[in-house]
């Protein structure tokens, strides 16, 4: 994806200068990470990756929410599709989460995350895998995955040592 300002499926973005703001746009879902939104935010990642003009990377969440983490609703559709695997379905979207958070993890540009409302799954993950965070006192962050047996194998690396920023320091 060429990076293009204004409005997309899942995203918006806006360029100030050597900032791009990026907003999640999917306020009545609370921002959760859809297919759609994964696919956008790993095309411009990999844009961003050659594209030394932008310097900064804002992740914002409409709505007063960050993102709620993966989109519940979608993957209990993808359940009832006769002609798909579910557990191909999970593999696939697990591999796709991490090479997002990879992705901003990697950046050349720093990432900040602003975070308001909740931070969960995957949204929890982004927040983690951003430079800097910065909290509303009312934020809320949790891996609901891991009250059901799953575990967040996905954002653990990205919240145990804060590695974007561990990278960037040179403290590998």
């Amino acid at each position: 994806m060429e990076i293009t300002i204004g409005q997309h499926e899942a995203l918006a973005l806006a360029r100030r200068g050597m900032r791009l703001d990026v907003l999640f746009t999917r306020p009545e879902r609370r921002n959760a990470m859809s297919a759609a939104l994964n696919r956008e935010m790993r095309a411009l990642f990999a844009a961003l990756v050659d594209d030394r003009s932008v310097r900064l990377v804002v992740l914002r969440g409409a709505g007063g929410w960050f993102c709620s983490g993966g989109d519940m609703r979608e993957r209990d559709q993808s359940l009832h599709d006769p002609n798909a695997d579910p557990r191909v379905a999970a593999r696939e979207r697990n591999r796709l989460g991490g090479e997002l958070f990879r992705a901003v993890n990697h950046a050349p540009q720093v990432v900040v995350a602003v975070v308001e409302g909740a931070a969960m799954g995957g949204g929890f993950g982004l927040a983690c895998a951003a430079d800097i965070t910065l909290t509303r006192p009312d934020a809320r962050f949790a891996m609901p995955e891991a009250s059901i047996g799953v575990a967040p194998a996905q954002i653990a690396p990205m919240w145990c040592g804060g590695l974007a920023c561990r990278r960037r320091a040179g403290l590998r």
